[in-house]
């Protein structure tokens, strides 16, 4: 109880993160152009308000994102009511009136809102995406939505913002961040039905966000309102015959939201999403074959909100999510069973009271608590269908099932030993090899037989806990600030030879603490707006390790580390359509900790270095670093259009990678600071709002990410796969030079087109139909040619794969029947089925061929007849009794492309899905 109560003033990693928007303006009349004072402003539903000044101004803090209606009354003139005013986070909306005199009180005007393409009072890059805009596009999640940025790009390792690695990106939800603090990945992944708003930074945020280089997602989660309303949606594929339409495609969406009955501060949104699909990576479009990818996913939230009379909101909010799967490669094609599985669980929940103590203070307290599990492995398919074991007794596994991985019993207690992890395991697991293995080719040296050799579970609690304070001071100066600490335990326990008495394994837990503080200013005096702000992080990583290169015996902790990072960003509003901002910044976070804590144990240490090749971490790391520069140009050109153009460049230092340190008695590997990076770029964008029954956006974005190294790992594969020197012996040294980065996308374009048709549009088919397209250009990323003999040819990622374009679509109709609504859609993705080429070979460029063929003839293979104990019937096509030379060569050949032809090259080919909904709101 004493370690929870300390670790409930925690908070996780981060600091406070905008939840709140402002809306202010002035109120004229319409005759005489003059202010007017003593008008009232009320936001509809909420106890928010204001009352205009001597010169016409008003001022209404602390708004929750949403779009919401405003009621303007005065004695003397009309009474309005304005719909549609949309709030972000972080975000000025400013909305200014004209009343017109009015002698006798009349039914209030309404009117709707116009909502500004150009944001005066954002300095930095942020793209905002409300529930209205996440409905109407052909995406099924969120991180779809964020592939979809301007500056954003992705690769087999994840989601890179403007050159970044994918574990520099932080995720907020409702203030607090979700990130998993062994890898820096995304913890939780929250259904689309039950967000509000997404504003994506791809860069220059400000002081008040930490741990992040590259980018900021900001998640507010939807709220219950003031009248009940629930939806359930049902997508799914299966109704088609055909492999090439059906891929096993279920995905069920729901939510059920509104105020608790005879409590009308009480409100409540509740949520869930469940995913199950047999082939999750269905590109069989390109010739290749369906293949058995199976994928079960859920996740469920639940906000629960008490609005305290004038003065603020109580909210609890719970989410809980698994992702599971199983991966594919051909080499196991005849023994998939067998490959690599995983199952990914989070549980996030916060609590948090926001409460004014003045009508221009704010104050801020939440507690969060974040639980990730990852296990990666081998399944026991064998314990899942026939559950026999007597310890152990369970029912066969189900489709909504966790996965049961091989030896998994040995963590009952929550807990493992060196003796369970190697000699345990040894007992589970075959040997993986690739000898003779059932297959239709008759050959053997290229499909694996056996298990897949890995068993890892990594884990990580944290408790976290923040106070901040926001002051407005006038209508100039807005001051937050904030502090934070957070307490942990992370562990991992992982075998990557399991079949082997001296495995790579590691075993170890360790309770890091972090914190930050932050104060910074956001200054508004019409014509110029400043950001400026100043952030502190702290780091006890409570790690030890090796002190002395050169004696694997000594040992001391790492201290504590500290550092500051100041921002500092304007805005200059030419007019108030027109504007220029810059921001520059100072961004430092903690390598994942895996780097800090993996092989740090002593015993552990000396077998590492005894194999030579096991990679130790480093507690001694660094925070890693990027200097940014953001310059940006908007324009709203006219109503319904805007264009709006980005330029940034950015340098990043002490990146995380892995280098040989040369000891005595033997050299060994371990993680360090000492890559480099730096990227340019420019982003452009033309918006054109819903109006006459169309809307889209048009991006183009322009980037040259290079750097020393793409990923930690990269050195050390370069190091074991270059050949020797052919006189010394010796592995050629690590070349300090820079190179394109795999993920550097030199042109990448957006094109999001939709039509919106209303409820009284004269062509009935069309009332309430909603098109909406998604086209994307993808310029190739990068990669090594090599030759023959896959030895590295010219420079490092001097090659490019194909450039490819993708289009998705949707067409849905809303069919109102009384308070229920009915839903049909149709989604494609891919709708011209083009080849999207995710991976080539080094040697021939190409996804589904090596190039190799020529060196393999039939005089290479013998004849083998019945009698021979190499003989095998696939190989002996005309069933003579003798597998001939030819009849061997042409199966060998055939083996060989169809490891060759990997699905996993590509991207999804065309898909098929039809849905329907229904919907009540009462």
């Amino acid at each position: 109880m004493k370690r929870i109560a300390v670790a409930l003033f925690a908070f996780a990693l981060s600091v406070y993160a905008g939840e709140y928007g402002r809306i202010q303006g002035k109120i004229y009349d319409a005759k005489t152009k003059e202010p007017l004072e003593g008008v009232n402003i009320i936001v509809a539903g909420t106890d928010q308000g204001a009352a205009t000044q001597s010169d016409g101004s008003y001022l209404i803090l602390y708004v929750a994102p949403g779009n919401y209606s405003l009621k303007v009354t005065s004695i003397s003139h009309e009474a309005i009511i304005m719909k549609d005013v949309i709030v972000n986070a972080d975000q000025t909306t400013r909305q200014d009136f004209r009343l017109k005199e009015a002698v006798i009180a009349l039914p209030a005007t309404v009117v709707n809102a116009e909502r500004p393409l150009v944001t005066p009072t954002s300095v930095t890059t942020t793209r905002i995406q409300t529930k209205e805009d996440i409905e109407r596009k052909p995406i099924i999640n969120i991180p779809q939505l964020i592939g979809l940025t301007a500056g954003v790009t992705k690769d087999g390792y994840g989601t890179h913002f403007r050159g970044g690695r994918p574990d520099e990106v932080t995720y907020y939800i409702d203030g607090m961040a979700a990130k998993v603090p062994m890898t820096g990945a995304e913890a939780v992944i929250i259904a689309k039905s039950a967000v509000q708003e997404v504003s994506v930074m791809p860069g220059g945020f400000e002081a008040e966000y930490g741990e992040a280089l590259s980018g900021i997602v900001n998640i507010i989660t939807k709220e219950g309102g003031e009248r009940t309303e629930a939806m359930m949606r049902y997508t799914t594929d299966e109704m088609f015959q055909t492999d090439k339409l059906n891929y096993g495609y279920n995905f069920c969406e729901s939510y059920l939201g509104g105020t608790v009955p005879g409590l009308k501060r009480l409100r409540y949104f509740l949520s869930g999403e469940l995913y199950k699909v047999d082939d999750y990576g269905p590109d069989n479009g390109f010739g290749l074959f369906k293949v058995d990818r199976p994928r079960t996913d859920y996740r469920a939230e639940t906000r629960v909100t008490y609005v305290l009379p004038g003065r603020g909101k109580l909210s609890v909010s719970g989410y809980n999510s698994r992702e599971q799967y199983t991966a594919y490669a051909t080499s196991w094609h005849f023994n998939a069973p067998n490959y690599v599985a995983r199952t990914y669980k989070s549980t996030f929940g916060n609590a948090g009271l926001n409460y004014k103590i003045g009508e221009n203070t704010l104050t801020s307290t939440k507690f969060s608590y974040l639980d990730v599990g990852r296990w990666v492995g081998a399944r026991d398919t064998h314990q899942e269908n026939h559950p026999d074991d007597p310890r152990f007794p369970r029912e066969p596994r189900e489709w909504w099932d966790d996965y049961r991985y091989k030896a998994q019993f040995i963590m009952n207690d929550g807990e493992v030993t060196k003796a369970e992890i190697i000699d345990t395991l040894i007992n589970h697991f075959i040997p993986s090899d690739v000898n003779q293995v059932e297959n239709p080719y008759g050959v053997s040296r290229m499909f694996v037989v056996g298990n897949y050799g890995l068993w890892r579970y990594y884990f990580s609690t944290s408790y976290s806990g923040k106070v901040d304070v926001t002051h407005s001071i006038g209508r100039v100066h807005e001051i937050r600030t904030g502090v934070n600490v957070t307490y942990s335990e992370v562990g991992d326990w992982v075998n990557g030879l399991p079949w082997d008495p001296l495995p790579f394994y590691d075993i170890y837990k360790n309770r890091p603490v972090q914190g930050a503080a932050y104060i910074q200013d956001r200054m508004d005096w019409g014509g110029i707006i400043l950001r400026a702000g100043l952030r502190f992080d702290y780091l006890d990583s409570k790690a030890r390790g090796v002190s002395n290169p050169y004696d694997t015996t000594v040992w001391s902790y790492a201290k504590p580390s500290y550092r500051l990072s100041p921002r500092f960003g304007f805005s200059f509003p030419i007019t108030e359509r027109v504007k220029f901002r810059f921001n520059y910044g100072h961004f430092q976070q903690t390598p994942p900790l895996i780097n800090l804590y993996a092989v740090t144990n002593p015993e552990i240490v000396v077998l590492a270095i005894r194999r030579g090749n096991q990679i130790i971490g480093n507690p001694e790391m660094e925070a890693k670093k990027t200097i940014q520069y953001e310059f940006g140009f908007e324009n709203q050109i006219s109503d319904v259009f805007a264009l709006d153009l980005t330029a940034y460049f950015k340098d990043m230092y002490d990146l995380e990678t892995v280098r040989e340190v040369i000891a005595l008695p033997m050299s060994y590997f371990q993680y360090t600071n000492a890559d480099y990076g730096n990227v340019k770029g420019a982003e452009f964008g033309l918006t054109k709002r819903l109006a006459d029954y169309w809307h889209g956006r048009l991006s183009y974005t322009l980037q040259y990410a290079k750097g020393t190294g793409s990923q930690a790992f990269e050195a050390y594969y370069d190091y074991y796969n270059a050949p020797p020197d052919p006189v010394t012996g010796e592995r050629p040294p690590i070349p300090a030079i820079d190179f394109w980065l795999d993920f550097d996308e030199r042109h990448a374009v957006v094109a999001d087109f939709g039509l919106q048709f209303p409820r009284d549009f004269g062509i009935m088919p069309l009332r309430d139909a909603v098109i909406s397209a998604i086209t994307t250009f993808h310029t190739g990323q990068p990669y090594t040619p090599t030759n023959i003999k896959g030895e590295k040819v010219g420079n490092t990622n001097s090659a490019r794969k194909p450039s490819y374009t993708n289009t998705d679509l949707l067409v849905s109709k809303d069919v109102p029947i009384g308070p229920l609504g009915l839903g049909l859609y149709c989604s494609i993705n891919n709708v011209f089925n083009t080849t999207q080429v995710r991976a080539v070979h080094s040697y021939s460029g190409k996804p589904d061929w090596d190039g190799n063929d020529a060196s393999i003839s039939p005089s290479q293979f013998s004849n083998l007849t019945i009698f021979s104990s190499y003989y095998h019937a696939a190989t002996d096509m005309n069933h003579d009794g003798v597998g001939s030379a030819d009849e061997r060569y042409t199966g060998y050949m055939d083996a060989r492309h169809f490891l060759q032809r990997d699905p996993g090259n590509y991207m999804p080919s065309f898909r098929l899905r039809l849905g329907a909904s229904i919907k009540l709101q009462m």
